[in-house]
């Protein structure tokens, strides 16, 4: 996660720290600028061994470490869906699936060929490719055990020893980007690591360990998870953000209302209720009105106009929390702009061949000449 994310959701997560919450959906910039002419992708799987002698060594890791064999198979496959699968819910990419490429497998220190990326661009009709180039994982399990108090049928209180396994997965991905026009690596991902975990309890470790998925399902979650993260990173992505605003005013039920109309999604009507507050002689129930209207404006997508009245509402209400909020429009604001960049089209293309629109045609000599109208000319046959 990027500095910027990490700043923008801290900042999110302190404006919506208390009072009651609307849910809102907005689209994340991605991390990585694709040039606009990139609109089709094809996504590949590259980090499978390039030979026997390393699938041996693979099984030999696998036995040495305790991994489940299988597991990385599992998990290329489980990456490259869960990256699919993200570029989905995103607008940015046409995503095609290749097929005949499995001979390009390799360690990820060799970069797949130009000439083997143009003719997969040319038979799958992408202008770029998102190649997983190498993929990695371990599990390992953490045991313990302590002394709980429990009750049994007859109420009688008697101590017991309860086992916990947690059970932690890491993948490790790495990832490119070819453009084969222009011949450019538009991103280059190396040692990129997700991690995540799972407790088991029970009466004794084994029952403790049924109740935990299998080494082979936690990297296949591990695996999607790491998978629709490098999306996120590539293209702009919806995602689920909260705002709290205020409830209501000791001197106006309108507040009341309002909050009926925010928690029905109704937010014109809340507009027409705040609004009716901005005269209102109570400096705290007007800068509360002036917040919540900020926020419902948000939610229409009408960024100028919540940051108008949250500035309002800082102004008046002059606490940390509306001038948070103040932040966090101006932030999203420029989440917008950004995701609206990403998203442009691509320039239209120079017409070239016969029927090329040109200027008027220079007449042969003894042709009279045509009149200097502005009008353009087609070539003759």
């Amino acid at each position: 996660m990027t500095i910027r994310v990490a700043a923008a959701l801290l900042v999110g997560i302190l404006a919506t720290a208390c009072g009651p919450k609307v849910q809102m959906q907005m689209i994340r910039a991605a991390d990585v600028a694709v040039p606009s002419t990139v609109q089709t992708v094809a996504v590949i799987d590259r980090s499978g061994a390039s030979n026997i002698g390393q699938g041996i060594l693979g099984v030999l890791e696998g036995a040495l470490t305790g991994e489940a064999i299988g597991a990385d198979t599992e998990g290329r496959r489980e990456t490259v869906r869960g990256l699919r699968e993200m570029l989905a819910t995103s607008a940015r990419f046409d995503v095609v699936q290749p097929s005949g490429i499995e001979r390009e497998q390799s360690l990820f220190a060799r970069e797949m060929s130009w000439r083997t990326a143009t003719k997969i661009c040319r038979d799958a009709g992408c202008q770029g490719i998102v190649a997983l180039e190498a993929f990695d994982s371990d599990t390992s399990d953490d045991v313990t055990q302590r002394q709980v108090e429990r009750t049994d049928s007859n109420g009688r209180k008697y101590n017991a020893t309860e086992w916990s396994v947690d059970r932690r997965t890491r993948v490790l991905t790495a990832w490119r980007i070819y453009q084969p026009d222009g011949q450019r690596i538009l991103d280059d991902l190396r040692d990129r690591t997700d991690r995540y975990s799972w407790t088991g309890r029970g009466d004794s470790r084994a029952q403790a360990m049924r109740n935990l998925p299998s080494q082979v399902e936690t990297v296949r979650l591990s695996a999607y998870r790491a998978g629709a993260s490098y999306g996120r990173r590539i293209a702009p992505t919806p995602m689920l953000v909260y705002r709290s605003f205020y409830a209501r005013g000791k001197k106006s039920s309108e507040l009341k209302l309002g909050k009926n109309y925010m928690r029905a999604r109704d937010y014109e009507g809340a507009i027409r209720v705040y609004e009716g507050l901005a005269e209102h002689p109570e400096s705290k129930v007007r800068g509360r009105a002036q917040f919540n209207l900020a926020v419902a404006e948000e939610a229409m997508g009408r960024f100028e106009r919540s940051l108008t009245a949250a500035r309002a509402a800082a102004v008046t209400l002059g606490n940390g929390r509306s001038r948070r909020y103040v932040v966090t429009v101006e932030q999203r604001i420029r989440e917008r702009d950004r995701v609206q960049e990403q998203m442009a089209p691509p320039p239209e293309a120079e017409p070239t061949g016969p029927e090329m629109i040109q200027g008027p045609r220079r007449p042969a000599t003894g042709e009279p000449t045509p009149p200097n109208d502005g009008t353009m000319t087609r070539p003759r046959p």
